[in-house]
């Protein structure tokens, strides 16, 4: 049915179980970086790997100078309702860790 210039469409919540399959074919990638920007479709989060400048003698200076690189492995792109929930998620299993009672912690919610 057509929807009337001016009424309101009813918000439904759904939830439902989400049963993860695959990923034994993924590769594992090591990340040490993470930048995160904010744009009208969501937030595009960048995980990156950098390894420092292998040198016998590294100092400040030279350190400095040639800087470090870090290559993007992974790039996602986040709905803005979900970064609070994948941030929460993140928190509980990183307090999991600390108190070392890491489980499998996962959002159920569609």
């Amino acid at each position: 049915m057509p929807r009337k210039r001016g009424s309101k469409l009813n918000r439904v919540t759904l939830s439902a179980t989400v049963s993860f399959v695959g990923g034994e074919d993924l590769s594992i990638l090591f990340a040490n970086h993470v930048f995160v920007r904010s744009g009208p479709d969501g937030f595009l989060v960048s995980f990156a790997q950098s390894h420092g400048p292998y040198e016998v003698e590294l100092t400040a200076e030279r350190l400095a100078e040639t800087g470090i690189t870090a290559k993007i492995v992974a790039r996602l792109l986040v709905p803005p309702n979900r970064m609070r929930e994948f941030a929460g998620i993140f928190n509980t299993v990183l307090e999991q860790m600390e108190s070392g009672t890491v489980e499998s912690t996962q959002n159920e919610e569609l």
